[in-house]
């Protein structure tokens, strides 16, 4: 996991190996994040899953794409109909549990698949509704973050507030299972 700062305001964040733990297991749900910024804001954004040979893709204000097909996030609005994959991370006080058990009567189709930056380019590809994570890393979240917003769907901390380099949690989705998703979880945490 690198961040490659020159001295301007881009940089370069690279996660060589998301899902570490699944390849090690041979667990095949991993893949390969890369993103450029620019001042703390994805610019270009690519996931790779090389097993599947599946390469997303986004470039801020020009779309998200897989393969070279252009990608929208799904149009499901209800959520006791969503998909949505949660990740958290080895720290006993973080709230991710307490989030999964209020989802679960809204809600039974959550998955924690153990590669972020993948499960974000399948929600961005529609073939998730929603994603939230805490105890993340910038690697983990900075190219599927632009994958989302350039197909369609809203990306933010459990707080509301602009993702980013300083943050460690994420939630992201179509509209309306994200405004939902966040309320729920601003009204758990």
């Amino acid at each position: 996991r690198v961040l490659f700062r020159s001295g301007n305001e881009y940089c370069w964040v690279i996660d060589p190996l998301d899902g570490t733990t699944n390849f090690a297991h041979g667990l095949p749900y991993f893949c390969t994040s890369i993103a450029l910024t620019y001042k703390d804001q994805p610019v270009i954004g690519v996931v790779y899953q090389p097993l599947l040979k599946e390469l997303f893709s986004a470039q801020r204000g020009k779309g998200a794409f897989c393969n070279g097909n252009r990608l929208s996030v799904s149009q499901q609005s209800e959520l006791e109909k969503s998909v949505l994959t949660l990740c958290s991370s080895t720290d006993k006080n973080e709230p991710v549990g307490k989030i999964a058990y209020a989802l679960a009567k809204y809600q039974g189709s959550m998955r924690g698949f153990g590669a972020s930056a993948l499960d974000i380019a399948y929600c961005a590809a529609g073939k998730m509704e929603g994603c939230f994570y805490e105890g993340t890393c910038w690697w983990d979240i900075a190219a599927g973050s632009l994958l989302v917003k350039e197909a369609g769907g809203i990306v933010s901390t459990f707080q509301g507030d602009a993702v980013n380099a300083e943050n460690r949690t994420f939630v992201g989705g179509n509209e309306p299972i994200f405004r939902q998703l966040l309320a729920i979880i601003q009204k758990t945490v």
